[in-house]
């Protein structure tokens, strides 16, 4: 049938492509036609016009079909090439390629896979280094993330560790570590890459390219990223200490989560944990409603090392106090997500209770203006949206802080209008007697908090607070 489509109708080409592509999963289990596909497919490369359902078709195929790719890798590359070089695609055609062409060198023995990419990134790499001394324009900055980006693309699919129960590769089987080409070829670009940073840092999607590129070799590579994790956790500290950008932020959660365990390079995740921590709180110091989306970034930040890398927020160097106290300073943003995220460390830190001494020193200490913020919030200085976050902070304190929160609770009960001129004394001490008895059932816990902060923002009982807290029940059962 394919035989049958009109070389020179490329809608019709375009659409027998599109087909292709959407039986992926079928050909992989029918390898016996790949070599009829594949012909047409690497065919709409050389066809601008055919090239986007040409990459589409393609990269599904190849990611679908791995394991039967041996027959057809040397048509496959040479074609990919020879449509690189000419220059003709789009940028997104352009990486999905990359990403064909990553799915199809895995299977290659690493040796003809680094000459081939050597032969094909090395005048992209000069042109990226190139393009560093330059000063930035739009134009230059449109080729610098397509150069970026085809090193992402390729990262996010090239990896020898490909196994399949049906079928074996050809590539050479050894008890020694296999080299790992993207391994290689970070080690090559790093250098330009800290280049290209030097003067373009305080461009956002450039650094947004670049921490991508950083995530998705970390991806591929793992543990096997060792090699260059202090050289990347160097560059993320300076990058952010230049110019803060959510992006670094979780470019450096996902180094300090996969390598924190790893003693070999303790130092450098406490120097990157220090790094990045100090300069936030600085920022803290200044003006935050200048920067929402790096206190939100930060505070998510904080909230998966507290999760997952505690020993860090247990560290000497750690400034703790500033830590909580930036957490609090977030929960008054008038921002939904930064809220959340702020709650969301927050009762990660307090769960450490038993972990980290520190953090419970300065709870006990400081809990004071913590439970003042959260009564605040509730009586209606943050969105209702959000309320629901704070009764999980004080779900923690109940756990773990028990007895100090029975003298914050009486503490904020006695302030005259507080958190709200709507709020008496007697429903302020009824609200601590129910937030005290929750310990175990936080979904109570979280009714209460709905309640009150509805009764001192005055909409309780109003048309409007049941049609909105209908849609937020409805946004949070999804």
């Amino acid at each position: 049938m394919l035989s049958r489509v009109p070389c020179t109708s490329f809608k019709v080409i375009s659409q027998a492509l599109d087909l292709i592509g959407s039986y992926a999963d079928w050909i992989s289990s029918h390898p016996e036609v790949l070599g009829l596909v594949l012909p047409l497919m690497l065919q709409g490369l050389r066809e601008p016009e055919l090239a986007q359902s040409a990459t589409f078709s393609l990269k599904e195929v190849l990611q679908e079909g791995q394991a039967h790719l041996q027959p057809y890798v040397a048509d496959i590359l040479n074609a990919s090439k020879e449509a690189i070089d000419k220059n003709n695609l789009k940028a997104r055609d352009t990486w999905r390629l990359m990403s064909c062409l990553g799915y199809t060198l895995s299977v290659v023995p690493v040796d003809q896979t680094m000459v081939y990419l050597n032969v094909l990134l090395t005048p992209h790499i000069q042109q990226l280094q190139a393009l560093s001394t330059c000063q930035p324009s739009s134009d230059l900055k449109a080729v610098l993330q397509l150069k970026i980006n085809m090193l992402s693309w390729l990262f996010n699919s090239l990896s020898v560790h490909y196994e399949d129960d049906n079928a074996t590769t050809t590539a050479p089987q050894s008890d020694e570590p296999r080299q790992q080409p993207v391994l290689l070829v970070m080690q090559q670009v790093l250098p330009v890459i800290r280049q290209v940073l030097h003067t373009w840092v305080i461009d956002p999607d450039v650094v947004e390219n670049v921490c991508d590129m950083m995530k998705k070799a970390m991806r591929t590579l793992m543990d096997n990223f060792r090699p260059v994790v202090k050289d990347v956790a160097q560059l993320t500290a300076d990058m952010y200490n230049s110019s803060p950008q959510p992006p670094m932020l979780d470019l450096a959660k996902q180094i300090l989560v996969l390598f924190v365990a790893d003693e070999s390079v303790n130092d450098m995740a406490v120097d990157l944990f220090h790094s990045v921590c100090t300069k936030t709180i600085s920022l803290f110091q200044l003006d935050v409603r200048e920067y929402p989306d790096i206190i939100e970034a930060f505070m998510a930040f904080l909230a998966q090392i507290a999760k997952k890398c505690p020993k860090l927020l247990g560290h000497e160097n750690c400034n703790i106090l500033g830590l909580f106290q930036a957490g609090i300073i977030g929960l008054g943003m008038s921002e939904s997500p930064t809220v959340k995220t702020s709650c969301q460390f927050l009762s990660e830190l307090i769960h450490g209770y038993d972990n980290l001494p520190a953090a419970k020193a300065v709870i006990t200490t400081h809990g004071l203006s913590l439970v003042e913020r959260l009564m605040r919030a509730i009586g209606g200085e943050s969105p209702r949206a959000v309320v629901d976050s704070m009764a999980d902070v004080f779900w923690a304190l109940n756990k773990w802080h028990l007895e100090s929160m029975v003298k914050w609770m009486n503490a904020v009960v006695i302030q005259d209008g507080f958190p709200s001129a709507k709020a008496t004394r007697a429903q302020k001490e009824q609200f601590a007697r129910r937030v005290l008895k929750e310990r175990v059932n936080k979904r109570r816990l979280k009714e209460t908090v709905q309640e009150f902060t509805l009764l001192w923002r005055g909409l309780m009982g109003t048309e409007y607070a049941v049609q909105t807290t209908s849609i937020m029940e409805d946004l949070g059962a999804e």
